[in-house]
């Protein structure tokens, strides 16, 4: 955060300090949303004019608060510079999240940052953002993803309310220039080519009866009761169906392991010896096991090699359960020909 400290500021003050109540009760969250939006959309008055609000919801999830600019329009995606994520302190509280972030996966700790980190990074790489901020009120995490089309992430060190060097302001005003002035250019089709599931067709032979008892042999009994229930969302405008955030995403990435009855640990150490060695054969081991499960019906016996490719791709390398995505454990696989 060097480059905090490198703010010029005029050296006569051209507006009132802002003063922080410190007799406030909360009880709910959404209190939290108001008190910093109230607080720290103070900035406004400070060039580039940048508001932070609620919104009704991004194309891809509904962050808890927004910063837009100037004169964005609230229909108008490329109007927000950056998500919002608010937590409860008693929920979140980290002297360095990074750590902390390690330290709960390795051991799979529920309480921690890992939820609300994944939380802020699916907002932000869903709907094509760079910027991000993680925030319990008392502390911010000011995030960055450093290329397009992945998931590495750079986080700030924990900036506190009660900090002066930098102030907390001092630090969100610099974040809001940062973003306004990025070049970045929203990266969202790759994600929705990745993602999407075809639903035209579908929900012409659905019906809400099937759900009694189709929900579990229908394709598109279980397609539409997922949309419904609000673990699918539709892609844009078009008739496709995506999944609408990482919390979803590991969600469905915890009843697949459990359906083929694989353990993330296993699929941990296979990443690790792609990435390490080259060697696939406990991936490949692990397909196998899937393909046990999975393959029972007449069709299955029926699929090329292709197929299996693709599937394996898919299954395995191109959709990893989120627990797995982390620096270092993505790699680029050169198809051998």
């Amino acid at each position: 955060m060097d480059c905090v400290h490198r703010m010029e500021l005029e050296r006569t003050p051209q507006y009132p300090r802002p003063k922080f109540r410190d007799d406030r009760i909360f009880l709910q969250e959404a209190t939290l949303h108001e008190l910093f939006a109230q607080d720290f959309g103070v900035v406004q008055l400070l060039p580039p004019g940048a508001r932070t609000i609620k919104i009704m919801g991004l194309p891809r999830g509904n962050p808890d608060l927004v910063c837009m600019r100037a004169q964005g329009r609230f229909d108008d995606p490329t109007a927000v510079l950056f998500p919002i994520e608010i937590k409860r302190p008693i929920r979140l509280r980290s002297d360095n999240l990074v750590e902390d972030y390690t330290r709960q996966w390795q051991s799979g700790g529920e309480q921690g940052p890992v939820g609300p980190v994944r939380q802020i990074f699916g907002y932000m790489r869903l709907n094509g953002f760079r910027y991000g901020v993680l925030t319990t009120y008392e502390e911010i995490w000011f995030i960055k993803r450093t290329m397009q089309h992945t998931n590495d992430l750079v986080v700030s060190p924990t900036i506190s309310s009660s900090g002066t060097g930098p102030t907390l302001l001092q630090c969100y005003l610099w974040f809001i220039r940062q973003a306004h002035d990025d070049e970045w250019m929203l990266d969202t089709s790759d994600v929705a080519q990745n993602r999407a599931i075809p639903y035209e067709g579908l929900s012409q032979s659905f019906r809400l009866a099937s759900l009694a008892s189709d929900i579990a042999t229908s394709k598109p009994a279980w397609l539409s009761y997922m949309l419904h229930i609000g673990g699918l969302t539709f892609c844009g405008d078009s008739k496709k169906l995506q999944i609408p955030n990482l919390v979803a995403a590991e969600r469905f990435g915890n009843a697949t392991l459990d359906r083929l009855k694989l353990r993330l640990e296993d699929v941990h150490l296979a990443f690790q010896n792609i990435v390490s060695s080259g060697s696939v054969r406990q991936a490949l081991a692990l397909y196998k096991r899937t393909m046990e499960i999975r393959d029972v019906g007449d069709s299955d016996f029926k699929k090329t090699e292709e197929n299996h490719r693709d599937s394996f791709h898919y299954a395995l390398l191109g959709n990893s359960h989120p627990a797995l995505r982390k620096i270092g454990l993505e790699t680029h696989i050169t198809k051998v020909t």
